[in-house]
């Protein structure tokens, strides 16, 4: 019979997908053991110290050192590991050097570390007791230091021949040849080795460590599949462990024994041939820069020309403009404290490379970039078949050869030039505008047809450097190739020029743009402030945008807060615009005008009105210029100015001066005649014409203000012409009520002040002013203005028949007063009070016609509307009113009450001193209100 066969399942497995931990999870994991197990070794070792039992000593470090040799920490780790274990050998060190003290021999430990069985521990335990050996001087310093050079090449794991490197320069430091501490002879025949020995050990040493570092980064380039994307991370730990390489560089340039002779002769080659000769960009960019910063600045300009170039040979990738930069900043401060007299040049051939330093970068750097305009010409035309990531030169990936030599591409010329400029103006600031127009010049020779956006940026920002820098306006604006760098390059750096250029010019308090050729160079810089351009850069014809988008421009033009600010910027500048010589003076006013008119809405609102006010300064001008002499002490102090700012020549601007001056008045009127009609021109192309199509209000103001400076140059047709087309403003312009009496009353002022026109022509004005008044909406207003209106006939040059018209205005104002509706007696009240203190104003001035009588007959009408008005607000006092609303009117009573009673007190105080006021009669009622008062 046969049994049931049993199957036994499988026990289930668990299958996990990905690593249990992340990868710095795994780092840290990893020191954590390594760490644990060097702590517990430490305290090992300590007790052996204390018993003083050399072997187990030497066992126990050399167990503690074997953690070094992981190739699973990444460098920051493994630095971390690395600091752990060096504090231990310090203690190790220390215990080395009291058994040297207690009579062991050095050679002897020394002979018992080489046992040690790993190559890492090995080598630290070598590299401790043979630092102990060079201190104690019992052997050349040079010889142990070669002996430990050499054998740490065995040890070509990147990571750990780095670190190991490291510990040999730091445990070594101050204890060779030319060194700070070195306690043995520093002289080329000490026993100790020389400090030309020194040079070439840590040359050796550094050359080594520097193959190890490129390594870093070569490994990690031949990973493939996945790996790839650690690569990035390779690079990143590479960067972590420049400080190591460098450290060689620093105690080189620390050295105390190192003349410029042996910098030049010695260190520099060999740095440079090392540097440049493995042609890896990162180890190239950071060395290159150390070597630029550790070293002094006299060492610098004496091998000037061998690192420039140096630079040539570098891989592409090399950002040579910040290697250059830094350079030229230390050389730049170097000459400085030459110019300062805090250094002295040790020679006079010192002094003559600080002055050729500019030639000699320049020509460098334009012959680097006429290259590499060559080679990209090779490039392109098929000549060379690999090209690199950048499209500029073949690479060969893992040898990091390249096929051709250093391509400095279009932007590091920019920016090293920048830099160029910096020291520019350093060095020798007389000669500075000069150099920087040199710069100017061979950037815009090399400019590319189509710019990208960072070359743009670029030169912009050497433009405004510069401008900043030189501070002086004329200087700026006779720099060479100026303009021709600003032309193409976008819109909006353009700009930033443009303000960084008006920012400079009112920075300089006295400075004065006198020449036609001063201004115009100005006005191309600034044009983008100006008018909307053409981006050239980017090929667009049409006008830049407004810069806030949805500006509307409803009768008056409304303009954003940013745009006003730079049109303030640009007002400003405008009034720099100052030649003594007021032809030279009109014709650039007359260029600026050209160029204003082309601003668009946002701008002439602006810049048109300031531009207005300068020509009617400049006809003030030549008015006072035909009625004064030049005296000669006036001459001389125009020619000191002149000869402070702008170009041309003092004495010819003089002479020029005296010809306008001595101007009679005919000539002087037709001369201001001609400037007025770039004011008002009648075609639509003067100032205020343009305005008045954009800001209509605005042009109504500024008329009868040029009106007035056309009064003072005695032009009755200008002033004529100005009031019409202020009026047609007025007609056309559809402003509100309170606008309307605004301009009214300035019309009134304004008509009243001049004293050129023809009665006939001023009548004629002064009718048309009434007319506005009378045809205000309401009639208080009416009544207001056409009571003013009567000052308008109150003029002693007047005839007798337009004096007349003073009463007539008045009663015509009384008449609509007595027609302003039941329903606003209060509102009569207050009127007919104002009306009654404007009879006085004219009775108290003797105006044609106004007499006592007239000034009664207002009183008796004012007193009855008064009581009329308080009869009213008692009756209103009955009713249920708000308590609120009470108050309110109330105080509206008071008001008019009091202005009454002070103007009644007003006239009995005059009575009292004058025979003329008491023919005013005044009622009981109105005596006793006064007394009351």
């Amino acid at each position: 019979m046969y049994g049931h066969v049993v199957v036994e399942e499988p026990p289930a497995v668990l299958s996990l997908q990905g690593p249990l931990l992340t990868p710095q999870q795994e780092q840290e994991k990893w020191l954590c053991d390594s760490l644990e197990t060097v702590k517990e070794v430490e305290a090992e070792m300590k007790l052996y110290i204390r018993r003083r039992e050399q072997r187990n000593v030497w066992n126990a470090a050399a167990k503690m050192l074997a953690e070094m040799r992981t190739d699973v920490l990444a460098p920051q780790y493994y630095y971390e590991l690395y600091l752990k274990v060096f504090d231990v050998l310090q203690v190790l060190h220390q215990f080395v050097e009291d058994e040297y003290r207690e009579g062991c021999s050095l050679e002897e430990m020394y002979d018992v570390v080489q046992h040690t069985g790993s190559i890492v521990p090995r080598l630290y335990l070598l590299i401790t007791v043979g630092s102990v050996a060079i201190k104690s001087g019992e052997q050349p310093a040079v010889e142990i230091m070669r002996d430990l050079v050499e054998m740490c090449k065995g040890v070509q794991h990147p990571t750990r021949g780095m670190f190991l490197r490291h510990y040999l320069l730091t445990v070594t430091k101050n204890r060779l040849p030319g060194e700070g501490g070195y306690a043995g002879s520093k002289s080329t025949e000490g026993g100790g080795g020389t400090v030309d020995e020194t040079i070439e050990l840590l040359l050796q040493n550094f050359k080594e460590m520097n193959w190890l570092w490129i390594r870093m980064d070569l490994k990690g380039q031949q990973r493939t599949g996945d790996q790839q994307r650690t690569q990035q991370r390779a690079r990143r730990d590479r960067k972590e462990l420049c400080v190591l390489v460098g450290m060689n560089i620093v105690r080189l340039a620390q050295l105390d024994g190192v003349e410029r002779e042996t910098y030049q002769t010695s260190i520099l080659p060999r740095l440079l041939q090392i540097i440049v000769g493995y042609r890896e960009s990162l180890a190239q960019q950071y060395l290159f820069e150390v070597v630029v910063q550790v070293f002094p600045d006299e060492f610098h300009l004496f091998s000037l020309e061998q690192l420039l170039a140096a630079l040539g040979q570098l891989q592409s990738k090399v950002d040579v403009s910040a290697i250059l930069s830094a350079l030229l900043q230390r050389l730049g401060k170097y000459a400085e404290l030459m110019n300062e007299g805090v250094a002295e040049a040790g020679s006079s051939t010192e002094k003559e490379l600080l002055m050729t330093m500019f030639d000699t970068v320049k020509t460098r750097l334009d012959d680097m970039a006429d290259a590499t305009k060559t080679a990209l010409q090779v490039l392109h035309g098929g000549d060379v078949n690999t090209q690199g990531k950048d499209g500029v030169e073949g690479v060969s990936i893992l040898s990091g050869k390249s096929k051709h030599p250093y391509m400095l591409t279009f932007f590091s010329y920019i920016k090293s030039m920048y830099s160029l400029a910096e020291l520019a103006l350093k060095v020798n600031p007389a000669t500075a505008p000069q150099n920087i127009g040199l710069i100017f010049t061979g950037i815009a020779n090399r400019l590319p047809p189509a710019l990208e956006q960072n070359i743009m940026l670029g030169v912009g920002r050497l433009i405004i450097r510069v401008i900043e820098c030189l501070k002086d306006p004329s200087v700026v604006l006779d720099l060479e190739g100026i303009d021709v760098l600003v032309q193409p390059l976008c819109a909006s750096t353009r700009r930033s020029i443009a303000l960084a250029l008006c920012t400079a010019c009112l920075h300089s308090p006295s400075y004065r743009i006198s020449t036609i050729k001063l201004a115009a160079r100005l006005f191309e810089l600034i044009a983008p402030l100006v008018y909307d351009e053409g981006d050239v850069a980017g090929g667009s014809n049409q006008p830049e945008k407004p810069v806030q988008e949805g500006t509307t421009f409803t009768g008056e033009t409304q303009i954003d807060e940013k745009s006003a600010e730079e049109q303030q910027l640009v007002c400003r500048v405008l009034h720099l615009l100052q030649c003594d010589d007021v032809g030279i003076q009109a014709k650039i006013m007359n260029g600026v005008r050209k160029q204003l008119t082309k601003g668009g809405p946002q701008r002439i609102v602006a810049t048109l009105p300031t531009l207005l006010s300068m020509y009617m300064q400049l006809a003030l001008r030549v008015m006072k210029g035909a009625t004064v002499t030049l005296d000669p002490d006036t001459a001389e102090a125009g020619e000191e100015e002149r000869g402070s700012g702008g170009e041309g020549k003092p004495t010819e601007n003089v002479e020029k001066t005296k010809s306008v001056t001595t101007f009679d008045m005919e000539e002087a009127r037709a001369l201001c005649s001609k400037i007025f009609h770039f004011v008002h021109s009648g075609d639509g192309k003067g100032v205020l014409e343009v305005l008045a199509g954009e800001a209509p209000q605005q042009a109504f103001y500024l008329y009868l203000s040029s009106a007035a400076t056309a009064d003072v140059c005695e032009l009755s047709e200008v002033i004529y012409e100005h009031f019409v087309s202020a009026f047609q403003i007025y007609e056309q312009s559809g402003v509100d009520m309170s606008e309307q009496i605004a301009m009214v009353g300035y019309a009134v002022a304004q008509l009243h002040a001049l004293h050129s026109l023809p009665e006939e022509t001023y009548e004629l004005l002064a009718t048309k002013v009434c007319q506005y008044s009378s045809k205000l909406l309401r009639k208080s207003d009416q009544s207001r203005l056409v009571a003013l209106c009567a000052h308008l006939f109150w003029k002693k040059d007047l005839s007798q028949d337009s004096n007349n018209r003073i009463v007539e205005c008045l009663q015509r104002a009384l008449k609509i007063a007595n027609h302003v509706a039941s329903q606003q007696p209060k509102q009569q009240q207050q009127l007919f009070v104002e009306l009654l203190n404007l009879f006085l104003h004219y009775y108290a001035g003797r105006a044609p016609g106004v007499t006592a009588r007239h000034v009664t007959s207002l009183l008796d009408l004012a007193q009855d509307s008064l009581t009329k008005l308080k009869q009213q607000d008692d009756d209103e006092d009955n009713e249920n009113e708000d308590e609120k609303d009470r108050s309110v009117k109330g105080e509206t009573s008071e008001e008019v009450q009091r202005y009454y009673d002070n103007t009644i007190q007003y006239i009995r105080t005059r009575q009292e001193v004058d025979e003329r006021w008491k023919e005013i009669g005044m009622t009981e009622g109105e005596g006793e209100a006064a007394d009351n008062e």
